[in-house]
Order: structure tokens, then sequence, then C-alpha cells
């Protein structure tokens, strides 16, 4: 296929090289002059648009499989992407065949013709705009040299370049020959009106509030919402949280992996901490700290570096395992979240042993999902030296000890008892994408014996408003394996909870946004809810309020 591929973009290079060549036999002009003159450059402008629309319905063509796969994961083209997968590439070559034919030979077919390339390509720039500003979530980009170099921005930029090349295109030949006003009509129709509507039917469709819909559980709910006792603005939005000690939070940035973030826990005090490491050849560097030590680890590059925080000099500790994701401890053994063949797999290392130690069946796939439905977040437990593993698309966690065996099982107070998943597989290079998914636990922290989960579902007994403003934080008892109560963190400028960790002196601190915030614990008081949903006190309370003073008012 990739053959095939690089067979069709020679012959389009070949194609504009002996059309530029025609056009200079056919003018009998130097490149100079054709260089000055607006034909050229007009011409020009109507060849580039003739091939894309030429690679893009070939390259969808080719790879036709791995195009269905991507327009699978749109959250706006559910049920319709069987249609699109022929019909887009189709009516992209058609376009670019009666262009070819309209400028060798009638001016009124290349008009129109250009006029379809201006209205599709508008359609498609409607649609990237819907995904970016619109879309509940935000799939991989489609194929092709843009979408791998510059993802969805990169696209945007690119159909912006040719909608307003092809516009000028057709104005120019508006001032030449003018076009009657009901054909002005159908243009604007085309150009604009049709494609808006479309691609507003297709936002319509979309399922923004998934986790709404499986509302088979009643949360314990806080009277006395938590409030921010101190906030941090930081430069970037790009920060995680890499550790905690007894007075510090730790901050780590992707772009700068020589450098640690301290942050007093009352957020009064921070200062930035240089790391000495030896030259590295990475991926994708994570920092994390656990005292005394910090680490950096990287699972594409397959190694771990660790170094005292009082020296701050990164040393070799783990060289050539991959993982996804590891996880430290303050002792002699990292935690690790990995792959074993072609399954998701969890294992624990040692400054003894010369590999990751993965341990078998501790992750249960469930049916056609395979590796997919094991997905989840891997915490360590300081206080009883133990991880934790939450699944992220089903109801339920592990406890296991420092050599990742199995203590219990427990389970999240929502039904999702089954991964909601659709997968799936391009058969061109037999790679499988997840498409769609319900996510259930998206973050989770431990202290004290208690599991705090960032839960994505909304309870039988919840207000809808109340959920969509607040991060909810379902609190577990890990050794009595039950659902203590939950938690409501605010919004704060539109981001919810995206990090949290729980600090020594007995605090949430979690990052959102561009803000690092700190939640006390207040005391618990709970709502005592039943059966179906009510609407949140303080509302009912906030309406009788103005109900009282009208009826005083009416009464005067």
């Amino acid at each position: 296929m990739k053959e095939a591929t690089r067979r069709l973009v020679d012959t389009i290079i070949k194609t504009l090289t002996i059309t530029i060549y025609y056009w200079f036999a056919r003018k009998a002009v130097s490149i100079w002059e054709a260089f000055q003159t607006k034909a050229f450059w007009l011409d020009m402008i109507s060849l580039l648009c003739i091939l894309l629309f030429l690679y893009a319905g070939g390259i969808k063509l080719l790879e036709y499989q791995k195009f269905i796969v991507q327009l699978d994961q749109s959250p706006m083209l559910k049920g319709l992407t069987g249609f699109i997968a022929w019909f887009i590439p189709t009516v992209e070559l058609i376009i670019s065949v009666t262009m070819s034919v309209g400028m060798l030979h009638s001016a009124r077919l290349f008009r129109w013709s250009l006029l379809a390339f201006l209205a599709l390509m508008t359609l498609f720039t409607f649609y990237i705009l819907a995904i970016l500003f619109i879309s509940p979530s935000i799939p991989c980009s489609c194929g092709g040299v843009i979408g791998e170099i510059g993802g969805w921005w990169g696209h945007l930029a690119f159909n912006l370049i040719f909608v307003g090349s092809s516009a000028y295109v057709l104005l120019a030949q508006e001032a030449a020959a003018p076009i009657p006003v009901l054909g002005k009509l159908y243009a604007i129709t085309a150009v604009a009106l049709i494609p808006f509507f479309t691609v507003g039917y297709l936002a319509l469709r979309v399922d923004r509030k998934p986790g709404h819909r499986f509302a088979g559980f009643e949360r314990k709910l806080p009277i006395n919402l938590h409030e921010a006792v101190a906030i941090m603005e930081l430069n970037s939005n790009s920060y995680y949280l890499a550790g905690t000690d007894d007075d510090h939070l730790y901050l780590a940035h992707p772009s700068a992996i020589g450098q640690l973030l301290q942050i007093r826990n009352d957020l009064l005090d921070s200062t930035y901490i240089p790391l000495s490491l030896p030259p590295l050849t990475y991926i994708s560097v994570t920092t994390s700290v656990q005292p005394p030590y910090f680490y950096l680890s990287d699972g594409n590059s397959g190694w771990v570096y660790r170094g005292l925080l009082r020296d701050r000099m990164a040393l070799p500790y783990l060289n050539g395992s991959r993982f996804v994701h590891a996880v430290p401890t303050s002792g002699s053994i990292v935690g690790f979240y990995g792959m074993q063949g072609m399954k998701n797999a969890l294992g624990y290392y040692t400054s003894a042993d010369t590999a990751i130690n993965y341990r078998d069946g501790q992750l249960i796939e469930q049916g056609g999902e395979g590796m997919f439905s094991t997905d989840g977040r891997l915490v360590y437990d300081k206080r009883h030296g133990r991880f934790v593993f939450v699944y992220h698309y089903r109801n339920e966690y592990l406890v296991l000890d420092s050599q990742m065996n199995v203590q219990h099982t427990g389970h999240t107070i929502d039904t999702i008892t089954r991964a909601k998943l659709k997968i799936g597989h391009n058969r061109s290079d037999g790679q499988y994408v997840l498409q769609e998914s319900l996510m259930v636990n998206q973050l989770a922290a431990v202290s004290d014996n208690k599991l705090y989960v960032k839960s994505m579902l909304l309870a039988g007994n919840e207000d809808e408003g109340m959920y969509d403003r607040h991060t909810v934080l379902d609190v577990y008892d890990l050794d009595k394996q039950a659902y203590l109560h939950s938690l409501y963190l605010p919004d704060r400028r539109g981001h919810t909870v995206r990090a949290l960790t729980i600090t020594k002196n007995g605090h949430i601190a979690v990052l959102q946004g561009r803000e690092l915030v700190m939640y006390p614990f207040n005391k618990i008081s709970l709502r005592n809810d039943t059966g179906k949903r009510k609407p949140n006190t303080c509302l009912k309370r906030s309406r009788q309020h103005y109900i009282n003073h009208l009826t005083k008012l009416i009464t005067l």
C-alpha cells in the first residue's frame, strides 16, 4: 500500500511538471514574463486545486480501510462512515477531472467545477472548526502529509489557504465575465449555506454528555461544597504533578526535563530545582518524585534514571525494557504498567533485577475489546507500601502488593461492569484503533487508606447543572472495600481537574488549566438523597426567597 501511495505521488508530481512545461510552451513566454502575468498565477492556483483533489481522492481509495477507521473515530460521523468513505473521494476525483477538462476546453465547465471545489473545501473547513470547538472529543487527524505534520490546526490553515485561493480565482473570472444574479445566488448557496447547515446537522447529532446516560446508581452528596484555600497561577498549562514530600509539591514540564518546580504546600513560595542529567536520547520523558529520590522515565526509549533529591544527580537505573507508565516508590521498587506480548500487564523492578518482572493474569480482558478494555491508571499507596490499579472503562480497581500480587479487587459505585468500547481494525496495516469509548474513572489518587477517583458518570440523585460545573471525586476505603462519600471540586475558568494528589497537610492539590489549586478536607456533611434525582437545595431556597420578596411587593 505504501508503494501504491508513492506511485500516486510520483504521478502527480510528473503531471504538475508536464503541465507547467505545456503552459510555457503554449504561451511562448519566459519564466520571468510569466511570473508577471495574472493569468499564470490563476492557472497555477487552478492546477494546484486539481492536484489536491486528485491526491486526496486517490489516497482515500488506496487506503480505504484506514480511511474508514479514521472516520469512525469522529463523534460527528456516527452511522455515516460507510457512505462518506466512498462518496467523498469519488466527488473529489470527479471535481478534479471536470476542472481539468474545463481548463482545456470549457470555461463554463471549469467555473462550475471550481465552485464545487470551493464548496467542498468550505464544508471541510466548517467540519474542522466544529471538531476543534464544538465536538466533545478530538479524534486523530485525517491521514496524508498535512495531517501527519500539522494535525487538525494544520488542516485548518491548509484548507483556509485553498479556500481563499480558489475564491480569488472565481472572483477574477467574475470580473472578466460577470455571472447572472441567479447564478450568484446558486453560488452563495453552494459555497456557504449548504456546508454550514450540513456541518450544523452533524454537530447536532453528537452526544456531548455520554456520561449522563448511565445513572443507575446514587452518590452520597455533600452539603458543604469545597472552596479553594490557595491558588497559584502557572505560566503554562502543560505542567504535571511529579510528586510530594512533607512540605512541598513538585511539578514538572514536558519541555524542561532538566528541572523541577518545587512549591511550598501553602503555595506562597516556589523555586526551580536544576537536575544534573547525562546526555539522553528520549522521546517522551516523565519526571517523578518519591523522596528521597527523583526519577526520569521514558517508556518509548525503555529507560529509567534515578537520583537523590539532595545531590540532584540522575544515574542509570533501568535500561532496555519498554513500558507505558512507571510509578516509583520511596524504596528500591518501581511499579510499571506496560505491555507483555499484545496484552497490557502490571510489573515491578528492583535494583537487583535485569528487566521488568511482568505478572500474567491480573488485568482481565473483556470480549473483543482486547487490550483496550484493560486501560487504566496505576497509583502508589506510600503509607501501606502497595499499588492500586483503577480501570478506565469499567467499575473496578485492584489493590496489589509491592510485587504486583493482587490482594483484593474492589468496585466503584457505578454500574458499568463491562467496558463500552468500539474498536476499529485497519486491515491494510493490521492496527487496531479505539473509535468510541465511555470513560468511567479518569483520575485516581491514594492517601491514608482512601482511594480518590474522578468519576465521569452522573448519578441518579445528582443535579445535572451541579455535576457539569464540578469535578466529582468518589472516595473509597481500600481495606473495607467500601464507598464512603463524594467530593465536589468546582471548575475554574471552565477548566475541570486534570491532575490531583493528596498533600501531607491533608489538602487536595489539583491542576486546573494553568492554575495549581489547593482544596481543604472539610468536615463532610452528607445530604440524605434517595430515590429520584432531586434539584439542588440551594437553588430551591433561592427560588423561595425570591417568591417571598415578590409577595411582599405585591401586598404593599
